[in-house]
């Protein structure tokens, strides 16, 4: 990847993060009116279905394209370090119910609007 290339792809990626979370907040926006009918949870299931779609688009690209590039930039010991603190943020996650608590209130919100996930 040339350098007019990566940074074009870096800022795709950026602004994908920016995106997503305002799809998050988009989201959140819509679930505070769950209560209003059909229309509002129809409204919910769209939003998180289009999230979904575009996460999983996002994800296939750095598994793709980032995750190659990173291996050849990066040497060996970069990849390690990297690969550490990623293990500790998810260790520091799952001591906090980070996962749990996400899972429980998808959980939550598939019961509310009548479907599932599965």
């Amino acid at each position: 990847m040339r350098s007019g290339e990566k940074k074009d792809f870096l800022g795709q990626l950026l602004m994908e993060h920016v995106s997503a979370r305002d799809e998050i907040r988009n989201l959140a926006g819509a679930v505070n009116y769950i209560y209003h009918g059909k229309k509002a949870k129809k409204k919910i299931i769209k939003i998180a279905r289009a999230y979904i779609k575009f996460m999983d688009k996002h994800i296939r690209m750095e598994e793709k394209v980032l995750f190659p590039w990173m291996n050849k930039v990066l040497t060996i010991d970069e990849q390690m370090s990297l690969i550490t603190k990623f293990e500790a943020m998810e260790k520091e996650d799952i001591e906090a119910g980070v996962h749990e608590k996400y899972t429980a209130m998808i959980e939550r919100l598939e019961e509310q609007l009548g479907v599932c996930s599965e």
